[in-house]
């Protein structure tokens, strides 16, 4: 498995089991979603600058562990309620998962880590640890 393989199939199972909110990805065109009137709507980016995959072992049997954030964008001065729903489902779609020969584990949800006061947003952190092993 390559550094590449792992990171598709990562986005694949975020495209296909997170579809409440529209999903940013580097590289990829992306507006930020807005209402009818003008007022921001919660997105998510998919971050895979932070992508780290080591390969431990020799000959057939290694293990290839990667990491892999999830940043979830929730309007500001609309409370946490929101913002915790959307890590809650993406919770879910990743703890304790199997998917194409890989098994995931939700290993840091960081709730509120900021909002730039330039910004409309509160950003939060969901970590995702996969393993081929």
């Amino acid at each position: 498995m390559t550094a590449s393989a792992m990171r598709a199939a990562v986005k694949t199972r975020l495209q296909a089991g997170f579809t409440s909110y529209p999903i940013a990805f580097a590289n990829e065109p992306f507006g930020e979603p807005m209402d009818a009137v003008g007022n921001p709507l919660p997105w998510v980016f998919f971050d895979p600058d932070t992508v780290d995959i080591s390969r431990y072992g020799v000959g057939p049997v290694y293990k290839e562990h990667g990491l892999f954030q999830v940043h979830v964008f929730y309007p500001v001065y609309r409370g946490e309620d929101g913002a915790d729903a959307i890590r809650a489902s993406i919770t879910t779609l990743f703890a304790g998962a199997t998917f194409a020969g890989f098994r995931s584990e939700v290993v840091g949800d960081y709730a509120n880590t900021g909002a730039d006061p330039k910004s409309n947003y509160a950003a939060s952190t969901l970590t995702i640890e996969v393993t081929n092993w």
